[in-house]
């Protein structure tokens, strides 16, 4: 007996022979198998997608990164989203990606094209920064990051996150505001 996954997709396929309804099945074909543990199957459907439904190739692009993404497979997502146009979220992820490889430098690279191109995402992308300098070994610039939030954004969630973080893991009593 098949798995589950394949008696969906197996369904979706039967459903996505109609033209119209194709895209909406095979995306259904493709989620299948990214939750059930096959992403090369995925990204097949979403390569197919892309080939068959071109108006939505930009989406097929991000479902193909993410999927490599969710996989693990941090080198090859990285250049997937590098061809995907979904700042700042791509951005983000790539960071992550190259977190996980040990690119410390590359991964607050990326942070700070967040910050600079995304205003809305800089206490963030900042938080994400001093999380990477501590992964790196780099406590001082750590705490400088940390303490530039608390100035910078200190009505912010990664505002008070950096403070608390300031006083627990560094015992170094700071308010927010900078003052």
């Amino acid at each position: 007996m098949p798995p589950q996954t394949d008696k969906a997709v197996a369904i979706y396929r039967q459903l996505a022979a109609d033209a119209k309804a194709a895209p909406r099945w095979l995306g259904e074909a493709a989620m299948a198998y990214r939750k059930g543990g096959k992403p090369d199957q995925a990204i097949a459907v979403y390569r197919e997608l892309i080939t068959s439904d071109a108006k939505g190739a930009d989406g097929y692009a991000v479902a193909i990164a993410d999927t490599l993404y969710d996989a693990s497979r941090w080198k090859e997502c990285i250049a997937a989203y590098r061809g995907t146009n979904n700042f700042p979220t791509n951005y983000l992820h790539m960071a992550t990606a190259n977190r996980r490889l040990k690119q410390y430098d590359e991964a607050i690279t990326l942070y700070r094209q967040v910050i600079a191109g995304s205003p809305q995402h800089a206490s963030a992308a900042l938080l994400q920064i001093a999380y990477t300098q501590e992964e790196a070994g780099k406590k001082e610039d750590a705490i400088k990051t940390l303490k530039l939030i608390c100035d910078k954004h200190p009505k912010s969630s990664e505002g008070s996150t950096a403070h608390t973080r300031l006083n627990d893991v560094y015992k170094i009593p700071v308010t927010l505001g900078g003052a």
